[in-house]
């Protein structure tokens, strides 16, 4: 009896030191969970500034910062100063099963950029399935690892600046927008990589450069997005609204933008040539006014010295009446 009372109390204790461990330490072992999670997420390095769990169910993330791989020039492709979870504890630890009644999302900023090989960052993303040098699988693919079921009530996203960069293109392109979505309510998400494929579509759909990230968002909202309200098909939708269509391809954005830019220029030569020809009918009016009014001040002086000359000749005797005088 005394053996198994000490065997109870050392489990106990132990039990009582983990938890003890767990609730001193828990911002660093959540920090470096949240890392790896959203790396495997990615596909991308990520670090977390600071984190903070309001024990049992609010997890605050501060300074989430996504790394490019190896051969992009930035070395940041999201910016993320702020995260808001709210985590059931209760169902993770009965029912093995990760139930967010929210997120709150709040992406500062995000670099789409294309490497040397004319593939952009967005197409290496793990939740779109493309992988950098990676050949197709032969013969029968591997069964994925079971994982815990994944179920967000509500994620509340807001998305601000989007830059696209080129700089191995001919001319060096540098494209950037404001996207404004502020607060855009999305429900009934199974899915995590549904939350960066939302990003994906969001930003295809709402920029002129979303044709030139090499992402099909057909595929996107099939694959991640089909149970999630609000978004898959009503995003798809809408996009056909955006500047050259999902559909159209990079040479037809750049024809579109050709085109703009000769109207601009014809409509600038004609101006100037306006300008120019009203500025000469103008010069000519002044030379001509100039030319009369100098004309006339000349013809008066002129006239008045011809007239002082005259007088002097008449008063002035001459040399012969001069000797005749003298003699």
């Amino acid at each position: 009896m005394k053996t198994l009372g000490r065997l109870v109390t050392s489990i106990l204790f132990l039990v009582f030191a983990a938890f003890a461990v767990f609730v001193l330490f828990r911002n660093v072992i959540l920090k470096t969970g949240i890392e790896r999670a959203v790396t495997t997420l990615t596909g991308f390095r990520t670090e977390v500034q600071d984190l903070n769990y309001d024990f049992p169910s609010v997890i605050q993330i501060k300074g989430l910062k996504i790394h490019n791989p190896a051969g992009f020039e930035n070395d940041v492709f999201a910016d993320v100063p702020e995260i808001f979870v709210s985590l059931n504890l209760g169902r993770l630890l009965k029912e093995k099963t990760i139930h967010l009644p929210e997120i709150r999302l709040n992406v500062q900023a995000i670099h789409i950029e294309k490497n040397k090989d004319g593939r952009t960052n967005a197409e290496l993303l793990s939740s779109v399935g493309k992988k950098e040098g990676q050949a197709a699988p032969s013969g029968k693919p591997a069964e994925p690892a079971q994982a815990m079921p994944f179920i967000l009530d509500r994620f509340e996203l807001t998305l601000r600046e989007v830059r696209y960069e080129d700089p191995n293109s001919i001319v060096p392109t540098k494209l950037g927008v404001d996207m404004k979505v502020d607060r855009e309510i999305f429900t009934n998400i199974d899915n995590p990589q549904a939350l960066v494929n939302l990003i994906l579509v969001k930003i295809v759909k709402g920029t002129t450069f979303g044709n030139l990230m090499g992402l099909n968002p057909e595929t996107l909202v099939k694959g991640t997005l089909k149970n999630t309200l609000a978004t898959g098909e009503n995003i798809l939708k809408d996009a056909s609204s955006t500047i050259g269509g999902l559909g159209a391809k990079p040479a037809d954005l750049a024809n579109q933008t050709a085109g703009a830019a000769a109207e601009s220029v014809e409509a600038l030569g004609e101006k100037v040539s306006g300008v120019l020809g009203g500025s000469l009918k103008e010069g000519q009016s002044v030379l001509s006014d100039t030319a009369g009014a100098a004309q006339k001040k000349l013809s008066g002086v002129f006239g008045k010295l011809k007239s002082t000359v005259q007088s002097a000749a008449e008063e002035t005797p001459s040399a012969e009446t001069s000797r005749t005088q003298i003699q």
